[in-house]
């Protein structure tokens, strides 16, 4: 199985917190609508036994209930909408520096690292040695390669 990125780590735990959240909100409303709708049994019988007015009641509750959503923030979709463009705004999680390069550094991995320590070349260069050599032996006699190698870049 491929090696997830950061992005991908992340992105999938934003989505397993935002599901986990939708799941919670919605069993909570439903325990909520529950109770009332005990409640409101409750009080349709008191209603029955006495002349009081049940439907201010009623209408009272519904209404602080929806100004009380209104007072409570962005909801979790917005919420999650938010998280996952800043996360996929960005190239990187963390902040990038300069790595310097030397050729002592590129001995070390092409020669030292490949056949003494092939978990250290795969980790640079996300390959095995074997597929390294492969690879160098399928481009090797490549005409566009050659003149780049020895050309350089602006060869013309």
């Amino acid at each position: 199985m491929p090696a997830l990125t950061e992005h991908q780590l992340a992105a999938d735990a934003l989505h397993q917190t935002f599901l986990v959240n939708l799941i919670t909100e919605i069993m909570d409303q439903q325990l909520q609508d529950y109770s009332e709708s005990d409640s409101d049994s409750d009080r349709e019988m008191e209603v029955d036994e006495s002349s009081s007015s049940f439907s201010s009641t009623g209408i009272s509750s519904s209404s602080s209930s929806a100004s009380s959503e209104d007072d409570e923030g962005p909801s979790i979709v917005d919420t999650y909408l938010q998280s996952t463009e800043q996360l996929y705004s960005q190239c990187y999680l963390a902040e990038r520096g300069k790595i310097t390069k030397s050729q002592d550094q590129m001995w070390l991995l092409l020669d030292d690292y490949r056949y003494n320590r092939p978990e250290i070349f795969h980790s640079y260069l996300r390959i095995t040695p074997e597929c390294f050599d492969d690879l160098v032996a399928a481009i090797a006699d490549d005409e566009v390669l050659y003149h780049f190698i020895h050309f350089g870049s602006h060869a013309s």
